[in-house]
């Protein structure tokens, strides 16, 4: 709950309005109008998990002014939630606290695990199969840290 809480909350900030409701055969719905009016529509009978993926990718069509359906707005609209959603510190963190796999780790951060797997293969994409945060190097398939100053791996291997 406290992702959706966080993009709900980031959303009224610049001045959008989640409007609960089910748009026949769509999870959600982002429109921009020419004069800047911002529709944005979530079904509100998903899971609490797939609200929070929902509305961070419709996020990702109004925070990157994308108002058209197309391939490419698309894959910005995942790109820019991808960003919102793998925190390198979060995902380190919960690594360290014994996540073992995708499952666990889209429990821990609150989002459906559908879409965490569909982020983390943009982030392959955009970044490449890893990520260099501070000291440690974040592999994303699977999921990884290295830290370079104690040369200690999470998972540890048992």
């Amino acid at each position: 709950m406290e992702r959706l809480n966080a993009i709900i909350e980031q959303l009224e900030n610049s001045g959008v309005q989640i409007d609960w409701h089910r748009i026949s055969g769509i999870e959600g719905y982002t429109r921009i109008h020419e004069n800047g009016e911002v529709y944005m529509a979530v079904d509100p009978q998903l899971s609490t998990s797939r609200k929070a993926a929902v509305a961070y990718h419709e996020a990702g069509h109004f925070y990157c002014g994308l108002g058209e359906l197309s391939d490419k707005n698309e894959f910005r609209a995942d790109s820019w939630a991808a960003r919102q959603l793998i925190v390198p510190e979060e995902i380190v963190q919960a690594v360290k606290d014994g996540i073992k796999n995708v499952y666990e780790l889209a429990e821990k951060l609150d989002v459906d695990q559908e879409y965490l797997e569909h982020c983390l293969r943009i982030l392959k994409i955009v970044r490449g199969p890893y990520i260099e945060h501070k000291q440690y190097v974040i592999w994303l398939d699977p999921i990884t840290i290295y830290d370079r100053e104690t040369e200690q791996f999470w998972p540890e291997e048992n």
